[in-house]
């Protein structure tokens, strides 16, 4: 009953969530909700933090750079959840990235990988404390200013290593003097 109010709208077809009520995002999971909204495209939602869901449309470009810059100072908030973007498709949400050929929201692609990096930092730091034997792989996320970047691990040869699920594999080997050399990179799938 109280998601029957009407959403904020800071700018035409972008909207904000007026309830704070930190079921913000659960309001996800009424499509018929987010498919009332005028946006031009599929419905497109981030969520920020407990109290944000922000919501336009895949063909807005000028909205969805808008809500790039609401959502890095979502993040900045209390209780963070999330920056990768869900795209509305018919009752179902799928991750959405952008695409590449708008490089004023390539930082999607960045705020994804680097939210990835930390999810995976918390798991390698657990699984640690409990004792694994295996070395663990750090996820590392390979990023530049003007491409979405790519994420990856290491594997050094011979080293019986526990691999998080990045794009790519890294492989080297041990040098004599502690230093690392590169032996090549292959897509995870293939590895």
């Amino acid at each position: 009953d109280r998601s029957q109010d009407p959403w904020i709208e800071p700018a035409p077809r972008l909207y904000v969530s007026p309830w704070r009520d930190h079921y913000d995002a659960s309001r996800l999971f009424l499509p018929d909700l987010i498919h009332r909204l005028r946006v031009k495209g599929d419905p497109v939602a981030v969520v920020p933090n407990r109290l944000m869901t922000i919501v336009t449309g895949s063909d807005d470009l000028p909205m969805l750079e808008l809500m790039l810059e609401l959502c890095r100072r979502g993040l900045t908030q209390d209780r963070p959840v999330s920056a990768i973007p869900l795209r509305l498709e018919g009752q179902r949400w799928y991750t959405w990235q952008p695409e590449l050929e708008h490089p004023s929201l390539i930082e999607f692609a960045h705020l994804r990988l680097q939210e990835l990096a930390d999810a995976y930092a918390v798991q390698k730091q657990l699984l640690e404390r409990q004792g694994e034997a295996r070395f663990l792989a750090t996820y590392s996320a390979a990023l530049t200013p003007t491409e979405p970047g790519f994420s990856y691990a290491t594997w050094t040869e011979g080293v019986e290593t526990l691999l998080p699920s990045a794009e790519r594999i890294a492989f080297v080997r041990s040098r004599a003097d502690g230093g690392l050399e590169p032996l090549g990179l292959a897509p995870f799938e293939k590895v």
